[in-house]
């Protein structure tokens, strides 16, 4: 099985390159909307982050990210089955809108002057996205799934007893319930409170901490990087190095990549 891997987009539509019929799936990791960043003459004070109304660093406008975000929509819409969206830490805050977690959530670049379209778009939508996806050992989600966090929660509700072959199931369903505030977690290395980070914020320093004792593997956005790697004996290498399925995680969320190489992440799974 054939699958691409499209890292943060926050806007880009560069996605629509991809031959879809070249692949049999193609697993989108979130991070539709907002601004990347902030420029260095922006505080990071809320009141800032909620009234940055247009995107001037990547030159996308409101209506071209809302645009977007409806295109890969329907996109889901014609390929059901082969297109899996997944959900970022920057649709959370419109995802939540009218919820207790709202505040929590808050990101970098939320936009305020979108908030009722998004709400409102992901609210109809709702079923389309996910948290997971998993073929095989192989699990994608946003940011990843640390072994501190799953230590940390494998023996209460949030992990109790999953079973490794379906870590999907078993994530999207959590979120689904309701049962889910620990996947929300932001670490200190992300500004948060938490000790760990969750599935949305995990924090690609975060796979540093303690060796690598899952027995899946795992593909990753979130963190920007200039170029795509993987974790394997606790070391980060180039993924020039990669051997056949010999890693742990692969980070795939590449920045400023004018020449396109590695812009999106092929992969080849067995089934």
């Amino acid at each position: 099985m054939k699958i691409i891997t499209v890292p943060d987009l926050h806007g880009k539509d560069d996605w629509k390159q991809i031959q879809i019929d070249s692949y049999d799936k193609i697993v989108f990791l979130g991070d539709y909307c907002d601004a990347p960043y902030l420029p260095n003459n922006i505080t990071n004070k809320l009141s800032n982050r909620i009234d940055l109304l247009i995107d001037e660093y990547n030159g996308k406008l409101d209506v071209d990210i809302l645009k977007n975000l409806i295109d890969i929509i329907e996109l889901k819409d014609l390929y059901p089955d082969k297109v899996v969206l997944l959900l970022g830490n920057h649709e959370l805050p419109y995802y939540f809108f009218e919820s207790m977690f709202y505040a929590d959530v808050m990101c970098t670049g939320h936009r305020k002057s979108m908030l009722f379209q998004l709400y409102d778009l992901f609210r109809i939508n709702k079923d389309k996205f996910d948290v997971a996806f998993q073929m095989k050992n192989v699990l994608w989600t946003h940011a990843g799934l640390t072994p501190s966090f799953y230590d940390a929660y494998e023996n209460k509700d949030i992990l109790e007893k999953y079973d490794n072959r379906y870590i999907d199931f078993t994530l999207n369903s959590l979120f689904r319930a309701g049962n889910f505030r620990q996947l929300l977690n932001i670490s200190t290395v992300r500004r948060g409170r938490d000790m760990f980070g969750g599935i949305f914020w995990a924090d690609i320093s975060e796979f540093l901490y303690m060796e690598y004792n899952l027995n899946f593997k795992q593909i990753v956005g979130h963190t920007p990087i200039n170029d795509t790697m993987f974790l394997k004996d606790n070391k980060l290498r180039p993924i020039d190095e990669l051997n056949g399925d010999e890693y742990d995680v692969i980070f795939v969320d590449v920045l400023n990549n004018t020449n396109n190489k590695n812009k999106f992440f092929e992969i080849e799974i067995a089934v």
